[in-house]
């Protein structure tokens, strides 16, 4: 009976070893595929954060420069310019555009009475292609959601 024991005390370890490295590889099984979907909606998140900071910027802007009616505003849309909102801005992006590209976009300001957006202007891991424009959905029922519109002009809201 002695030698049963020494045996299944043996390979105790072994089985201790097994259990452990299946408990890890469950773990890493669980938590990998979120880890991977998160750095999509955080990218998603700073790309709605840039778009949210250029508008308040712009809005800002117009008010310094004493936009209160739809006459002073359309009056002023063609004097903003990228430059003039970089005091407004949190962060800048050291290449000269307006902020940093977060999935390969580029930012437009545009006019005063029209949300910015951003246009995907290269491959990236987001489950947009490029060509579509990212902007802030200009829907009163929506309050701050982003619209996509894909190249094909089918839109969604996140």
């Amino acid at each position: 009976m002695n030698g049963n024991s020494e045996k299944s005390s043996s390979w105790s370890w072994f089985w201790n070893l097994l259990i452990l490295l299946f408990v890890i590889g469950l773990l890493l099984a669980i938590a990998v595929p979120g880890f991977i979907v998160d750095q999509n909606g955080i990218k998603r998140n700073r790309v709605f954060n840039n778009l949210r900071q250029i508008d308040d910027a712009k809005n800002l802007w117009a008010f310094e420069h004493g936009a209160t009616n739809s006459d002073q505003i359309a009056r002023l849309t063609n004097q903003l310019s990228e430059q003039d909102l970089i005091p407004y801005l949190h962060f800048t992006n050291k290449q000269g555009g307006l902020v940093p590209a977060v999935a390969g976009e580029i930012y437009a300001i545009n006019p005063l009475n029209k949300s910015p957006e951003a246009k995907i202007v290269r491959k990236n891991d987001m489950p947009w292609p490029k060509g579509s424009i990212i902007r802030i959905s200009e829907n009163p029922k929506l309050i701050y959601n982003l619209e996509i519109i894909f190249p094909d002009g089918t839109k969604t809201n996140y």
